[in-house]
């Protein structure tokens, strides 16, 4: 249902469901940010293969003088990152790159967007978002230019910047480097410590996300009841544990945060002098496969996008407590491509905006049951947050332009709340 100033109340039906996203293409195209694709439009060009770095590459380190010259990085200033090549693993060529951004020593509040080195538009979503003096960390997918490159705007309080490559995307095969294709998950949640014991202070935590067969999992992790402040570092079983922080958290504070795990098994550490309860799901898995092969139904390929917009509250209204927002992802015509009406998957950022309550917010496939069992951001009154990663896509909505593959957004705080979602690329 549609309330004043255009909010969607919440949906707990498929049919209702529809009916917003009916609602929300209209109100899209009222504001000029078009939903339809257009004719003639050109698909995205060469789908792409994950292969992840183990033990995770450190490419950038403002307070270490890596990557760049030591010092904080000035508000409206851009740093350039060279990463393939050199000690990062990823091979020149490579199309897209997944990192866990790190935000430290911030002198004041403000956001970092990254993009493609050389890109002739600044990049309007945020990657990240820091209050004064918080170190917070969020994983990010982006293009690569030319160049190999990748740049990081910063746009508030002067901060330090970390960045520590988890993998990339690459059209072309080598001979021993088996092409990571993606299928869906769930999620699946695999590990809850509140249902047996907290992670205590320095201890390691193993557990299992897949089979044999899994090459690499999207995991997202939550972290809830710390003791102290600290931070998780979550990595593959089959690696050695590397030296950046997955999740940094104050006592008492409830966060999460997406990450790439190189196994068939999960490590978790515990870097605080307290202990620690971790909410681990399992949204996707990558297979690994010879060069030529094509495993079949139930597979995918990833296609890196120019971000695009998907919607922004902000536009027509908050989102109220317990409800949704729901949005088209097929048929989106970002720059010269059309996504195509039918996906797999969707590589979303999303920022949450203006809560008014505490609680959690949830990126989810179009008819997941409500309410959802797993966050992907956890709010604070007053604070924007961006998170977001690999969502299910393959449930669709009835819209003026068809059947289209579409994601939902759901509140779960006590407060309305905006969303801002961007579009950074698809499995198909």
């Amino acid at each position: 249902m549609r309330g004043s100033g255009g909010n969607l109340t919440p949906s707990r039906g498929s049919a209702r469901r529809v009916r917003a996203v009916c609602l929300l293409t209209f109100a899209l195209c009222a504001v000029g940010l078009a939903v339809a694709p257009q004719a003639g439009a050109q698909v995205s060009s060469t789908p792409s293969y994950f292969v992840p770095v183990a033990p995770q590459a450190r490419m950038l380190d403002t307070r270490l003088g890596i990557g760049a010259p030591a010092g904080a990085v000035p508000h409206d200033t851009t740093v350039s990152v060279q990463i393939s090549g050199g000690s990062s693993g990823v091979p020149s060529g490579a199309v897209a790159v997944v990192f866990n951004l790190t935000v430290a020593e911030p002198t004041g509040a403000g956001y970092v967007s990254a993009r493609p080195d050389l890109a002739t538009t600044q990049r309007l979503s945020s990657s990240i978002n820091f209050a004064a003096g918080q170190t917070i960390a969020n994983l990010v997918t982006t293009q690569l230019g030319a160049n190999g490159r990748l740049a990081l705007y910063n746009y508030g309080g002067s901060a330090h910047l970390i960045v520590d490559v988890q993998g990339y995307y690459t059209t072309t095969q080598s001979t021993g480097v088996p092409g990571g294709w993606f299928r869906n998950e769930g999620p699946t949640r695999v590990l809850d410590t509140r249902t047996t014991v907290a992670i205590g202070p320095g201890a390691t935590l193993g557990t299992a996300i897949g089979n044999g067969a899994t090459y690499a999992a999207m995991v997202n992790v939550t972290v809830t009841e710390p003791t102290a402040a600290g931070y998780l570092t979550v990595y593959g079983g089959a690696s050695a544990q590397p030296t950046a922080s997955t999740i940094n958290f104050a006592p008492g504070q409830t966060i999460a945060n997406q990450v790439v795990v190189d196994s068939s098994s999960a490590m978790i550490f515990n870097g605080s002098a307290g202990t620690v309860h971790v909410v681990m799901d399992v949204t996707g898995i990558f297979g690994a496969f010879a060069p030529g092969t094509d495993p079949g139904a139930g597979w995918s390929r990833f296609h890196p996008l120019d971000p695009s917009r998907l919607t922004d509250t902000r536009m027509y209204g908050a989102v109220v407590p317990g409800g949704t927002i729901s949005t088209t992802v097929g048929g989106r015509r970002p720059a010269a491509f059309t996504v195509p009406n039918h996906i797999v998957a969707a590589v979303i950022n999303v920022a949450a905006t203006e809560p008014a309550g505490l609680g959690y917010a949830s990126l989810l496939p179009f008819t997941a049951p409500l309410p959802p069992g797993t966050s992907t951001l956890n709010l604070t009154p007053g604070i924007t947050i961006a998170g977001g990663g690999i969502v299910n896509a393959e449930n669709e909505a009835t819209t003026p332009a068809g059947s289209l593959s579409a994601v939902t957004m759901f509140n779960g705080t006590s407060g309305s709340v905006h969303f801002v979602l961007d579009l950074v690329g698809y499995f198909d």
